[in-house]
């Protein structure tokens, strides 16, 4: 940026970008100061703190006007290597401002995105059965291969087995 232009020396008036020429020599001076800019950046990460996208990154904005980054709120869910995450935290961010001297660095964190097995009994549950819900599984992620629970055992009853009543998936031997 220029300062603009000021009078050092002369007697002389700048008004409206001019001034009228005394009977003597007039100095002007002006000066340049460097325009500040910076960036906001937004890294998305794992709970490892491992890259899972590229990360958002605006155009430089001069130190002091607005920045909007507020697109990358609405990355909720990334799919890396094959897995899918989801968000968890960015430390309340703000995605909207006022440009810094130093910039914005704003890391949203993603957990992996996993599932849970969930057992349950239909009809009459015999004294002595354990708790269905024992045998729950949590923390399963989507493809990976599950053992379903062994059957139960209450003397004088026979298990029917266990079946898919919620959920896309099969079970096979067993």
């Amino acid at each position: 940026d220029f300062s603009g232009w000021e009078v050092v020396e002369g007697n002389a008036t700048v008004a409206d970008g001019s001034f009228t020429m005394p009977e003597e020599n007039v100095t002007l001076q002006g000066s340049f100061t460097k325009i500040r800019k910076a960036t906001a950046v937004v890294h998305y990460v794992d709970e490892d703190g491992n890259t899972l996208q590229d990360d958002t990154v605006s155009d430089e904005i001069r130190v002091g006007n607005a920045y909007d980054v507020s697109e990358a709120e609405d990355v909720n869910e990334i799919t890396a290597n094959g897995k899918k995450y989801e968000f968890v935290s960015d430390g309340d961010a703000e995605y909207e401002g006022t440009m810094p001297e130093n910039g914005v660095v704003i890391t949203r964190v993603y957990k992996l995105k996993t599932y849970k097995v969930n057992y349950e009994y239909t009809g009459e549950v015999p004294a002595g059965a354990p708790e269905a819900s024992s045998f729950n599984q949590s923390g399963v992620e989507a493809g990976e291969s599950v053992d379903v629970a062994d059957e139960p055992s209450v003397e004088g009853y026979d298990f029917s087995g266990w079946k898919v009543v919620e959920g896309d998936a099969a079970v096979a031997d067993g």
